[in-house]
């Protein structure tokens, strides 16, 4: 048991590093973006990220695909919309539908910030070997999938 327990520490303290991760890289992509005038939260650049990928979609794909709550997206939407970088379309087939679609400007976006991707991870490759971002890389992903079917299995 006590090698569990060991393992179990060590699987705890691997999801402590992951949100740690997650919050320095959180705070160097804003401190970019304020350098280089990008007045955008990331909660924004999430739903950007979803049309980047697949344009046209409804608020409610989006709310699935950001894991946020609905009130959440439609304020951030709402506030892309006033920016003017996102519009909202009316479904042509289902009037209570509004579909989201990147503006111009929306999709300019993108052109604009992945500069600021490449040179916040610039840091990370010089000084990590590819090798063992990918091998960390598979390991969350496996996680990812055991966990995924976990939940999957139980709302069944």
């Amino acid at each position: 048991m006590k090698n569990a327990s060991g393992e179990l520490v060590q699987v705890l303290e691997m999801m402590e590093a992951i949100n740690q991760l997650r919050l320095a890289a959180r705070s160097r992509f804003q401190k970019l973006m304020r350098d280089n005038d990008i007045d955008l939260t990331i909660e924004m650049l999430e739903v950007m990220k979803i049309l980047w990928r697949m344009d046209g979609l409804n608020q409610q794909d989006i709310v699935e695909k950001t894991v946020r709550n609905k009130a959440s997206v439609t304020s951030i939407i709402t506030n892309l919309e006033s920016r003017n970088i996102i519009s909202r379309r009316q479904h042509y087939g289902d009037k209570r539908c509004n579909l989201i679609f990147l503006t111009k400007e929306g999709a300019a976006y993108r052109e604009k910030l992945l500069p600021l991707v490449q040179s916040m991870y610039k840091d990370v490759l010089e000084n990590i070997p590819t090798a063992d971002v990918s091998a960390v890389s598979a390991v969350m992903q496996r996680m990812q999938a055991i966990l995924s079917s976990e939940i999957y299995q139980e709302t069944e």
